[in-house]
């Protein structure tokens, strides 16, 4: 193509006029698709507190559960993707309690686990591309893809959090540290379709086979092949006993929307 411009540059200068039905200089025409929205937790549209992460808290109306608790079923909206996180509080004599579960949101800069805020730290100590907010995901959770007949969902990066990490190379009074084949700690991200069909992917954050593998920093994940007309993408964890800490960190989470 660069020579048939030359070529052309140099019929106009001389004054002549040439033509050309060539298959270069009458290319097709691609269909241009929207470009990637993507979810960096950056314009969350939830506040973080003052020790660095969201959790969810006592927003709306609670569910009454079993064992005295209340849950709330919150969440946090970021590009095109919308997370749930489930906080739940209950009294027992005067003395308050909470937990959570599903994606939360954070900004901790901590990689090792201290004290029970660092369920919040990832091991890199930032988001994805050097970026302060990231999810962290616990035991499993759901992004919802809000974009009328869902969309494909190109990639995300995905880290490991301070706590399994605690958990793989040192172990605790749950579970020992990965040292036998078989031993590991599996992301599955399934996608869900505008039809009700399901697709997933695995992920292997940590793994033991003859030596202990797992994912150092942010790494970033195809998700190409899930498809397109993705509503939700469920991610689940799994390891090889109850003991390990079901817990990893995403970020930047690239949708891009059907043409």
């Amino acid at each position: 193509m660069k020579k048939s411009m030359f070529y052309a540059s140099m019929a106009i200068v001389m004054g002549l006029t040439m033509t050309s039905c060539s298959v270069d200089d009458n290319p097709k025409t691609e269909p241009v698709l929207p470009a990637a929205v993507v979810a960096t937790f950056e314009d969350a549209n939830v506040q973080l507190n003052d020790k660095g992460y969201w959790n969810g808290g006592q927003i709306g109306e609670g569910v009454e559960g079993d064992w005295g608790e209340t849950t709330w079923a919150c969440k946090a909206t970021s590009g095109l993707v919308t997370i749930e996180c489930d906080y739940s509080y209950m009294d027992m004599g005067g003395y308050g309690y909470d937990w959570w579960g599903g994606i939360a949101l954070s900004n901790r800069t901590g990689k090792e686990l201290k004290d029970m805020d660092d369920q919040y730290n990832n091991i890199v100590g930032c988001g994805a591309n050097n970026s302060a907010n990231y999810a962290v995901v616990y035991g499993q959770g759901v992004a919802y893809i809000n974009v009328e007949g869902g969309a494909e969902v190109s990639y995300l990066y995905v880290a490991n959090s301070a706590y399994a990490m605690q958990n793989i190379l040192v172990g605790d009074g749950y579970s020992k540290k990965f040292e036998d084949d078989g031993d590991h700690l599996y992301l599955i991200v399934e996608a869900t379709k505008a039809d009700g069909t399901t697709q997933e992917e695995q992920i292997k954050l940590a793994e033991f086979t003859t030596s202990l593998r797992y994912i150092t920093g942010w790494a970033k994940v195809d998700l190409s092949k899930l498809g397109k007309n993705v509503t939700k993408l469920t991610f689940k964890m799994t390891a090889h006993n109850s003991g390990v800490p079901l817990y990893c960190c995403v970020d930047d989470i690239a949708v891009q929307p059907n043409k």
